[in-house]
């Protein structure tokens, strides 16, 4: 109950950070779970989106034309106009169009010298959780028909990562993808797996997968990421907000994997920063991170209760 009413307790909204989303106009995914996913940060974060007119998904020239980075600045600007602290575009159209890694960072440089604010997209958070992660072997899963499954495979094995596998339902229609049964997609995620795939990516902001995805990395005993969740877990980082999110897929329970140490406590699994004195939200209880520098292995934690 105190994170429902946490907002009413700040001073004012300009300590919250700011996040802006340009999403494809036929979505009805992301931004529930987008925002489901951050109601554990209570008065923290808020989220902001701006549409772009996107119906179908191929990769026939009008398909690909709905992408055309004017369209997306536009959105952009218009996000920009409330002084945001971060813009991605939240769609992931760069990695299966054809166009490209390199105009996916075009893209985020046209947006930043456009509004003065740090920007990036889907598909560069999904190379980036896939480079910390350091896979080198996957398996793709996704709603779209060859056209765009293909152009995964080309864009992920251009850049060095071995495709093992994939899956995919046969939809055009983004209306329709937004209102796949999760079942099908755990079908589908389930099919595409490999023994020798370190992870399965799954790709479309508008497929809820988000949903199934916790349960089916326990499932499958690998990583799973998510194209609306690494675009959250890019946009939190980008604005330094440094928690764990329960309840969702690993890459958002341990948000900076270079810094974190695994604790165990009955009934509460976690992951603190090693950052003396830094606060790591978990559930309804804070953390604050002690190190005890007489022993080099040593730390404490203290709970104090929301």
């Amino acid at each position: 109950m105190a994170e429902i009413h946490a907002i009413k307790a700040l001073r004012s909204l300009q300590s919250l950070k700011k996040i802006g989303f340009m999403v494809p106009s036929s979505n009805t995914a992301l931004e529930p779970i987008t925002v489901s996913m951050t109601n554990q940060l209570g008065a923290r974060v808020s989220l902001h989106f701006s549409r772009v007119e996107v119906t179908t998904l191929d990769t026939n020239q009008q398909s690909v034309g709905q992408f055309a980075p004017n369209k997306m600045l536009a959105g952009a600007v218009l996000l920009g106009d409330a002084k945001l602290d971060a813009l991605l575009w939240n769609g992931t159209s760069g990695s299966w169009s054809g166009k490209g890694l390199q105009a996916e960072h075009a893209l985020a440089a046209s947006i930043e010298q456009k509004t003065g604010i740090a920007a990036s997209t889907s598909t560069l958070a999904q190379v980036e959780v896939l480079e910390q992660k350091g896979i080198k072997r996957l398996s793709l899963a996704g709603p779209y028909v060859d056209g765009p499954m293909q152009g995964l495979v080309d864009f992920y094995s251009g850049l060095g990562y071995e495709v093992l596998a994939t899956s995919q339902m046969d939809e055009t229609l983004n209306t329709n993808v937004g209102h796949t049964p999760l079942a099908r997609i755990k079908e589908l995620i389930r099919k595409c797996d490999h023994p020798d795939a370190e992870c399965v990516v799954v790709a479309c902001t508008n497929w809820p997968a988000a949903l199934v995805v916790e349960e089916m990395e326990a499932e499958l005993g690998k990583p799973i990421y998510d194209s609306v969740c690494v675009t959250l877990w890019k946009a939190l980082r980008m604005v330094n907000i440094e928690v764990a999110l329960h309840g969702w897929v690993q890459v958002l329970k341990f948000l900076i994997p270079n810094y974190l140490e695994f604790m165990n406590i009955p009934s509460l699994n976690f992951r603190v920063l090693r950052n003396p004195g830094s606060f790591v939200v978990v559930g309804q209880a804070v953390i604050e991170v002690v190190v005890d520098t007489t022993d080099k292995g040593g730390q404490k934690q203290q709970l104090v209760e929301v």
